[in-house]
């Protein structure tokens, strides 16, 4: 049995590692800070205080010459986290992460992506039983603006990323990345009576998409 969960262990780590030393610098760049974990009152909030989630947290990476935003990506969520075996084949752990652009480097964007990882936490332990994990077309209320002033983006849409592969794979198995964008109430209701294509084409018109910037105004 000590020797199963040694194992276990070990390749949980090796895999941890890979992906925060090798995959995530290839996808995002080598200027890296964090991990910011997910802090443990966050967790007991949502009824989800189990000392693995709080081992999960978000990575803030530099600009670089193929990408001008500060980029906030979470790591922990698609850890086999479940199984006792590695599964190239098999969904990781919950099967995604979180990723936030913004055009400077603040301490919001790792607040909001804890708090949504949080939420999808407890919606893929059942926390919420008439709610599905979250996934592309969401549109997610943040309760204040989401850099807690005075922006009118209250809203985070779950959208695919453009500028990243919208899957990555690892031996523990695949998972998705899942881009957060910042919209405002009028621009929840548009997408709601024009669809979610719709918005994210308006957005890019205003070059609103994917980068998050809490102080533009709203589009409608």
């Amino acid at each position: 049995m000590m020797t199963d969960t040694m194992e276990k262990a070990d390749w949980f780590e090796r895999i941890w590692a890979h992906r925060e030393d090798v995959l995530y610098p290839n996808f995002f760049g080598t200027q890296a800070e964090g991990i910011f974990t997910i802090p443990m009152q966050n967790l007991e909030k949502g009824g989800i205080a189990d000392p693995r989630w709080a081992s999960c947290g978000v990575i803030r990476f530099a600009p670089t010459a193929a990408r001008n935003s500060w980029l906030y990506v979470s790591s922990g969520l698609s850890n086999e986290w479940f199984e006792s075996v590695p599964d190239r084949a098999a969904v990781s752990g919950f099967g995604c992460e979180f990723v936030l652009e913004t055009p400077t480097q603040d301490q919001w964007p790792i607040q909001r992506v804890h708090q949504i990882m949080c939420y999808q936490i407890a919606l893929c332990l059942g926390q919420h039983p008439d709610s599905d994990p979250m996934t592309i077309g969401d549109r997610v209320p943040l309760g204040h603006a989401i850099d807690w002033g005075t922006s009118e983006l209250k809203y985070l849409l779950v959208t695919e990323p453009i500028r990243i592969p919208p899957t990555f794979n690892q031996d523990s198995g695949r998972a998705a990345f899942l881009q957060l964008i910042g919209i405002s109430e009028t621009e929840r209701s548009f997408a709601e009576q024009s669809g979610f294509d719709a918005l994210i084409e308006r957005l890019k018109m205003h070059d609103d998409f994917p980068t998050t910037d809490p102080v533009r105004k709203t589009l409608f």
